[in-house]
């Protein structure tokens, strides 16, 4: 608590400072732009969901047959993250990491829009404090030292990452997650979902992810999947099964539970009126 207080201190000063300094232009309401983006996190970035099914020809390799078991790409992020007890953040990292190669990096973008989102971004990733805070300073200069009509200028994404992020604060490896993520907030905002896919190809893919990953490198599944026996494994099979299960498996189980409750709660209430 004491660190996010000490954060919001810091972006608070800087956004002071530069709103104060500055006159109402693209730059000034950018910077006020920023504010909710930073305190609020990626919640006040993210796009309405979209409406579209992702296809692409190069995706097509894992599509599951007509009669075969297989998920969507957010049904596997639902159903996996239950299954291998793996935070919906965590999970929404590897749905951004899925998508990647299959989104173009030429998309092109306003400067401003690009600034405000990379800065929205900042205060969601999990670094030191310090660094993020000095990331943010740098950010907000370049973006002083940047001409208006500039601001409102298009870049691709490509280019924002090469002439842009220097790599001089943050790592080039974190810098590339930026670009992942802002890839995947645009998918979200056209797209709902992809078509059902291959159960065990998507679940390789995740697991190739994590393994690399440096929060879920050491998961119980992660690390049986590595092993002698990998998928082959009791554990993966009991987990693959898992993942085949519908909701509505999950609903019956509930409603059973809910019963047998119920049937103890009468029974003993039934008990002690007659003790009474």
């Amino acid at each position: 608590m004491f660190l996010q207080t000490r954060a919001s201190v810091v972006y608070g000063a800087l956004l002071t400072f530069v709103m104060g300094s500055l006159a109402i232009s693209p730059r000034a309401r950018l910077a006020r732009r920023m504010e909710p983006a930073v305190f609020g996190g990626e919640r006040e970035l993210a796009s309405a969901k979209g409406s579209e099914i992702f296809t692409r020809s190069n995706l097509e390799y894992m599509y599951a047959y007509p009669k075969e078991s297989g998920l969507t790409l957010m049904e596997f992020h639902k159903r996996a993250g239950r299954e291998m007890g793996v935070d919906p953040e965590d999970m929404d990292r590897f749905v951004n990491s899925f998508l990647r190669p299959y989104l173009k990096l030429e998309d092109k973008f306003q400067l401003q829009h690009l600034y405000l989102d990379h800065t929205g971004w900042l205060g969601t990733i999990d670094v030191d404090e310090d660094k993020r805070a000095k990331a943010f300073a740098e950010l907000i200069a370049r973006m002083k030292r940047t001409p208006d009509e500039e601001l409102t200028k298009e870049i691709s994404l490509r280019d924002y990452f090469v002439e842009k992020m220097s790599g001089k604060i943050l790592t080039q490896e974190e810098d590339n997650d930026f670009l992942t993520w802002k890839l995947a907030q645009e998918w979200r905002s056209q797209y709902k979902d992809t078509p059902k896919l291959k159960i065990q190809p998507l679940l390789n893919s995740y697991m190739k992810w994590a393994e690399k990953d440096s929060k879920l490198k050491g998961n119980f599944y992660v690390l049986e999947y590595n092993k002698e026996l990998g998928k082959e494994s009791k554990t993966i099979i009991k987990l693959v099964e898992g993942l085949k299960r519908s909701s509505w498996h999950w609903k019956i189980i509930l409603r059973r539970m809910k019963r047998s409750v119920k049937k103890f709660i009468n029974m003993v209430l039934r008990r002690t009126e007659e003790k009474a």
